[in-house]
C-alpha cells in the first residue's frame, strides 16, 4: 500500500472501529474486526475495500468540510475535489452574480452540472439541475447570471485563451 492509501485505510478503519488497521497487500481490508460477514454495517458507516491498489478507490469530500479558495477572477471561488492523472480536475465553483470566467480552451472533455443559480456558458443559459457536456477543442466563457454553484469535471487542462 502507498503511504496515502495506508493513511486512508487507518482513518477509515478507526471510523469503523476496526481492531487491526494494517493489512498485507492484495488482501481485502474491511475494518470489521470480529464482525461476521453476514452482519450488515449500519447505514451511517462507510465500507471500503482496498485490493492492493496503489491509490484509494474511494474519495469522500463532505460539504461541511468544504474549503473555498479565491481564484484570479473576482467573485469566483473554487473548492477542489481532486486533480486527475491527465491534467484535469473536479471542483465545485461558486460564482457571484455578474462574475465571469474568461474564454478558455478544452484540451479534453468537460462536464458541468448547475447545482444552484443560473450561468451562461458559451451563450447557453443553464439553470439549477441543468447539465452541459463539452468536447475537446471547444472554447467558451462562463458568466454568472445569478449567484450560482456549479460542479465542473474536466479531463484535461483548460488554458485561458483571452
Amino acid at each position: 500500500m502507498t503511504h496515502f492509501a495506508s493513511n486512508l485505510h487507518v482513518a477509515f478503519a478507526r471510523l469503523l472501529g476496526a481492531r487491526n488497521t494494517m493489512a498485507a497487500p492484495n488482501r481485502q481490508v474491511v475494518g470489521l474486526g470480529e464482525r461476521q460477514a453476514s452482519q450488515a454495517l449500519p447505514p451511517q458507516r462507510i465500507f471500503i475495500a482496498i485490493h492492493g491498489l496503489k491509490e484509494a478507490s474511494v474519495l469522500v469530500k463532505r460539504a461541511a468540510d468544504r474549503e473555498w479558495s479565491a481564484t484570479d477572477y473576482p467573485g469566483i471561488e473554487r473548492s477542489l475535489f481532486r486533480n486527475n492523472e491527465t491534467g484535469g480536475r473536479s471542483s465545485a465553483v461558486r460564482l457571484a452574480r455578474g462574475s465571469r470566467f474568461p474564454r478558455h480552451a478544452h484540451q479534453g472533455t468537460e462536464e458541468v452540472v448547475v447545482l444552484s443559480g443560473t450561468v451562461n456558458i458559451g451563450g447557453v443559459e443553464l439553470n439549477s439541475g441543468d447539465y452541459l457536456f463539452t468536447s475537446a477543442g471547444e472554447e467558451h466563457d462562463v458568466v454568472a447570471v445569478a449567484d450560482a454553484l456549479i460542479f465542473v469535471s474536466s479531463q484535461k487542462g483548460t488554458p485561458v485563451v483571452e
